[in-house]
């Protein structure tokens, strides 16, 4: 590609090259290559990378144990339920 076609060429002499005076044009603005996966850049991280954020936590906490469900016996609660009406029918006639 011949210089005359470049648009850097018609910027030459104005101060900032078409890259204005408040952002600025710097090399390396948010640290070279994977720089702040951690910190600054870490919601792109985690939104792009998912397998390892939980990699990286999971390692950190532990995988936490298998807990089985509670089951509950029914007419173990059917008992305390009937008392907490009977509690409630008192309380509303008193």
């Amino acid at each position: 590609m011949t210089n005359r076609l470049r648009k850097n060429r018609k910027k030459r002499g104005h101060v900032t090259a078409g890259h204005g005076r408040i952002g600025k044009h710097r090399k390396h603005p948010g640290g070279r290559g994977n720089a702040g996966g951690m910190h600054h850049h870490r919601i792109l991280f985690d939104k792009y990378h998912r397998a390892e954020e939980i990699m990286s936590t999971s390692i950190i906490t532990g995988l936490r144990p298998y807990v089985s469900p509670i089951s509950f016996d029914i007419r173990v609660i059917r008992k305390y339920y009937v008392k907490w009406l009977a509690g409630e029918s008192k309380r509303l006639k008193g």
